[in-house]
């Protein structure tokens, strides 16, 4: 509490007062208060609101404060009242890193058309801050460096004359504000401007308007919205006090929405979840849950993944899940895109998903993969993690949508360099599918392409494994180190291939069971049936066809 010494005490209704030199402290003790001009009755002496050479103290212990004119002061300056303070006229501080210090214990900051000018600004109010004398949301325009408010209710506040914003924790009258809270919705616009927030507990439901935001909030979640449409910027940056905040960090969860388009230049970091809802997000820099948990974003437009940055997204064994109204871009080469170690990843494209060209397909780490493209787009996804890959069903985490497998109305290429490729669920593309395992690939759901094209399965150094499924197109080309048509335990079990022609190589045996005929061909480079081959329906006789994946 900031203890007052030697306060004059009246009783009011309206109060004018200058110190020229020295302080004005006054406890108004039994009414509403309103700051007024006056002349003095003696003197004839002009006196403007309340301004003093020092600081300003005034105390309303029964009523309201009403700010009809200026209150002035080369230093800080601290109002509270019992009820509203209502913000008429300006109230300005000093320029020497002073304090201003605002506070409604049971009522409403009411904006009535004036503002605060201030270095370092805390409001306080048991109700709403920033609304107008019928309780609807009405910003407070304010000029300072550092801001703190809290509020039982709604916080609407508009920063104006451009420049930086931190949000620290800053004295009042009757105490200190920590960060910002609210028990309703908090609003605060800070135009083209950075907004830099360090708390020590939580950032709940805060809306903002800025073009630039850096956010520590060690102890709790922060959740954020981003209102206009201007886009939005993570980045690194300075309070007014030196400390520094490196993007944006929780040590709950994040939740971060924008009507712009968000861009990650500085690390974006929580212990919990992770959530962003924008309207397009370009990645420059990473984007990780250290305590292994979910990561899901929604955009309306593209997703573009690192700009040279290895592991852009990191989940430590959660999901990670990314749904794109436009594209799912990879710009990092051969580097890690998605990264959730063991787990999870979900990927849904307005078009594509990766592509089929060199160093455009996504590099993921996961166990387990959902994935869909459409608008004739592609998916192509390479598996660069030490695990077995999974293609199986899953829904994603923001939009709630179902993904079955991996489908593309263009091209789908699967690639997992590790490990074994595991088919669960449905593979479908509506032009050619290639799919290569450094170890096993079990058919155990359909694989199937468009009418014309073509299929390529591969085990670099395994087996293609029957378990269930089944294999539809025009041209298919197998290779196997191992054999093609066994089951887990390597006995015989022919995979059903509904196709026109066919080529396969394997090491060891090729046990396929063809639906109609089948043509023997020269496909992918593959010279008809290399292996021990057996057959339960007739095939035709060979004939010669060069298909080439993409051609």
């Amino acid at each position: 509490m900031r203890l007052v010494r030697n306060s004059l005490e009246l009783s009011a209704s309206q109060l004018a007062a200058h110190a020229t030199n020295g302080v004005v402290y006054v406890n108004a003790l039994d009414s509403d208060l309103e700051i007024v001009d006056a002349t003095t009755l003696i003197g004839g002496v002009s006196v403007t609101g309340v301004s003093a050479s020092d600081e300003i103290c005034i105390e309303v212990e029964d009523g309201a404060l009403d700010i009809g004119s200026t209150i002035l002061a080369n230093n800080d300056i601290f109002l509270e009242a019992d009820g509203d303070v209502i913000l008429g006229a300006s109230v300005i501080g000093g320029t020497s890193l002073p304090n201003v210090g605002i506070t409604s214990v049971n009522g409403d900051i009411v904006d009535a058309g004036g503002n605060i000018d201030a270095v370092n600004l805390a409001l306080s109010a048991g109700d709403d801050i920033g609304v107008d004398s019928t309780g609807a949301a009405s910003p407070i325009d304010f000029d300072a460096d550092s801001l703190a408010a809290s509020a039982g209710g709604d916080i609407n506040l508009n920063k104006m004359g451009g420049g930086n914003l931190s949000v620290l924790d800053h004295t009042v009258k009757s105490g200190t504000i920590v960060g910002i809270t609210g028990g309703g919705d908090l609003d605060l616009d800070a135009g083209d401007g950075l907004i830099v927030i360090r708390s020590g507990g939580e950032i709940d439901g805060l809306e903002i308007a800025a073009s630039q935001l850096a956010v520590s909030a060690a102890e709790g979640d922060v959740t954020i919205n981003d209102i206009d449409s201007t886009d939005l910027e993570i980045v690194e940056a300075t309070t007014l006090l030196g400390g520094a905040v490196d993007g944006v960090t929780a040590g709950g969860d994040i939740n971060l929405a924008t009507d712009g388009e968000l861009t990650v230049t500085t690390n974006l970091e929580a212990d919990g979840d992770i959530c962003l809802d924008v309207d397009e997000l370009d990645l420059r820099a990473g984007i990780e849950s250290t305590g292994g948990n979910d990561i899901a974003v929604r955009s309306v437009g593209d997703i573009l993944l690192g700009n040279g940055a290895d592991r852009t997204l990191v989940s430590n064994g959660g999901t990670i899940s990314l749904e794109a109204g436009g594209n799912i871009v990879n710009r990092n080469g051969d580097n890690l895109d998605i990264d959730a170690d063991d787990g999870l990843v979900i990927l849904t494209g307005g078009r594509f998903v990766g592509q089929n060209v060199a160093g455009a397909a996504l590099q993921i780490s996961a166990s387990q993969l959902a994935a869909s493209s459409s608008m004739n787009g592609d998916v192509a996804v390479e598996a660069i993690g030490p695990s077995d890959l999974e293609i199986v069903e899953a829904t994603t985490l923001k939009g709630g949508v179902v993904v079955t497998g991996v489908e593309a109305d263009n091209n789908v290429s699967l690639t997992v360099e590790n490990g074994s490729l595991n088919i669960q669920e449905d593979i479908l593309a509506g032009r050619d599918l290639i799919l290569e395992a450094n170890d096993d690939v079990t058919v155990a759901a359909r694989v199937k392409t468009g009418r014309d094209e073509a299929i390529h399965i591969t085990a670099v150094n395994g087996d293609i494994i029957n378990g269930g499924g089944r294999i539809e197109g025009h041209d298919l080309g197998l290779s196997a180190a191992g054999d093609i048509g066994v089951d887990s335990s390597g006995a015989a079990s022919p995979i059903v291939v509904d196709v026109t022609a066919l080529a396969a190589e394997a090491g060891n045996d090729i046990n396929l069971q063809a639906v109609g005929g089948v043509r023997i061909s020269d496909i992918f480079g593959i010279d008809g049936v290399q292996g021990g081959a057996t057959w339960t329906l007739p095939r035709t006789p060979e004939s010669s066809s060069s298909r080439t994946p993409f051609g």
